[in-house]
């Protein structure tokens, strides 16, 4: 059997007792997981109780059409709207004035940056250590 009576860890000399604490500790992914559950947990309640009204109005809404189509109060449902019948060169003809509208004001904000000055660049940061 292998009998521990220390151990090093970044430069620091560690005990037998010491060891077997860091062996004993949950592996990095665990303790991230469980971070993880600890913040996500309170923002699925919050969205419970934000979501519980609206389910609820949904299944009020549901019952009182259900109610209404037995008493036979409820018309049928509004067909879909048709398309129009504008052929599309007739919508493109349309969009080339916006088009053209966009690119002028593109044009415009090019020109206004080529006449800037640019900014003088400041120098760069030195770290320490390292």
């Amino acid at each position: 059997m292998l009998v521990l009576r220390g151990g090093i860890l970044e430069g620091e000399q560690l005990s037998a007792a010491e060891v077997e604490q860091l062996a004993t500790l949950p592996r990095w992914t665990f303790l991230q997981s469980q971070l993880v559950g600890a913040i996500v947990a309170p923002l699925n309640a919050l969205l419970g109780l934000v979501s519980a009204p609206l389910r609820d109005l949904h299944g009020l809404v549901s019952a009182r059409i259900e109610q209404l189509e037995a008493e036979g109060q409820v018309v049928a449902e509004a067909a879909p709207a048709e398309a129009p019948s504008e052929p599309a060169e007739a919508v493109a003809d349309a969009e080339q004035p916006i088009a053209e509208a966009a690119a002028d004001e593109v044009a415009e904000v090019e020109d206004t940056e080529t006449r800037r000055s640019p900014r003088p660049r400041s120098p760069p940061i030195k770290r320490r250590g390292g």
